[in-house]
């Protein structure tokens, strides 16, 4: 899923990228995944889930760690574990600190 630094998807399309992943298209998969591409870079399941309080989406921490989970399966997102902490960005190409 290449997807540019400054590029901002439509549900629609976001939709249509969890659809192509082989998922179920909910509403929390939905606004998690925009999260992430609305704010670049890599993020901890507690910056997701902070991010989406604030824009008064009110979801179990454990739905986001779930839903982080089959987006990884399927290849929508990628993660990073450094110094004890996971992050967590919108799969693209390569890049060299995601390379084992």
């Amino acid at each position: 899923m290449a997807t540019s630094k400054k590029q901002r998807l439509s549900e629609v399309e976001l939709r249509k990228r969890i659809q192509e992943a082989g998922l179920r298209v909910t509403l929390p998969r939905i606004q998690i995944l925009k999260t992430l591409v609305q704010n670049e870079g890599h993020h901890s399941i507690d910056a997701i889930h902070t991010d989406l309080k604030a824009r008064d989406i009110i979801l179990p921490r454990a739905s986001v760690y779930n839903a982080m989970y089959k987006f990884i399966e399927s290849g929508l997102v990628q993660s990073l574990t450094t110094m004890g902490r996971v992050l967590y960005e919108i799969a693209s190409e390569p890049h060299a600190h995601f390379m084992c």
